[in-house]
């Protein structure tokens, strides 16, 4: 299965594990944080301005002024080589997962949509019968109330519906571009 892919990564090795949990092999427990080994060395120099950054970090900007140009030197190519099949495993492996979280999304929505087709069949109905009550004097009766209660409810749960369908587009939308 593809989240057994995932498994094997030291992202999901690593991350959110306490200092006992956080495995030596592929982890690095530091700042009270367990992380993927591969970070380490990016860790010591990301984010550093010209002046902080400092052996074994080199400043690649084209201007003192710069931000996020300071990144870690390799000392040879071997080292360089074994990072790089290293960070090529952790973005596939970010990339299924994200792939996954996607399809779940896919799921909700799927799901959602039904639930609001149901809403929309349920209140159709209650509006016909509110309306019903509505030419037949009935207005202010316990059935009148329970109907108007009810519209109230399955509009709610619609637009609460809707909005967590809005939230997954803006998300998806976001990350194309």
């Amino acid at each position: 299965m593809e989240i057994r892919l995932l498994e094997n990564t030291q992202a999901t090795v690593c991350l959110g594990k306490s200092e006992d949990k956080c495995d030596p092999e592929k982890c690095v427990f530091e700042d009270k944080k367990c992380m993927p080994n591969v970070l380490k060395k990016e860790k010591v120099c990301y984010g550093k301005s010209y002046n902080e950054c400092k052996s074994p970090c080199k400043f690649y900007g084209k201007s003192v002024h710069d931000k996020d140009k300071c990144y870690y030197k390799y000392e040879n190519t071997e080292e360089l080589k074994l990072e790089q099949q290293l960070i090529a495993k952790e973005i596939a492996g970010f990339k299924r997962f994200i792939k996954i979280l996607k399809n779940k999304n896919k799921s909700i929505v799927f799901h959602l949509a039904e639930e609001i087709n149901k809403t929309n069949k349920q209140l159709d109905k209650l509006i016909d019968k509110k309306k019903a009550l509505d030419k037949g004097d009935l207005i202010g009766t316990a059935e009148y109330l329970k109907v108007a209660e009810d519209i109230g409810k399955l509009k709610t749960n619609k637009i609460s519906y809707e909005a967590i369908i809005k939230s997954i587009k803006t998300l998806d939308e976001k990350e194309d571009n």
